[in-house]
């Protein structure tokens, strides 16, 4: 018959790995991947980046002027350029 002193570890063992089980599987709690997906489905207009790009720039009957697109990314990569150069200094 075993001792109930040998059996301390193995019983602290299963019940540390009960508790992990319990904790990962507890409700509310998503994988990383869902969560990115999740706020990727959520942050603009349609599932594309672009999307938010041209909706925060075109007019309310939906068109979009080609002056203000050219100046939309000029600014855009004016700005890459700006915080390239703030992160290199």
């Amino acid at each position: 018959m075993t001792s109930p002193r040998a059996l301390t570890p193995i019983l602290t063992l299963v019940l540390l790995l009960a508790l992990g089980i319990g904790w990962a599987l507890r409700p509310g709690v998503r994988p990383a991947a869902e969560d990115e997906s999740r706020e990727h489905a959520l942050s603009g207009p349609g599932h594309d980046p672009g999307d938010w790009f041209y909706a925060q720039r075109a007019d309310r009957d939906g068109t979009f002027p080609q002056a203000r697109y050219v100046a939309a990314l000029e600014q855009a990569r004016l700005e890459r350029v700006r915080s390239r150069a703030a992160m290199s200094a």
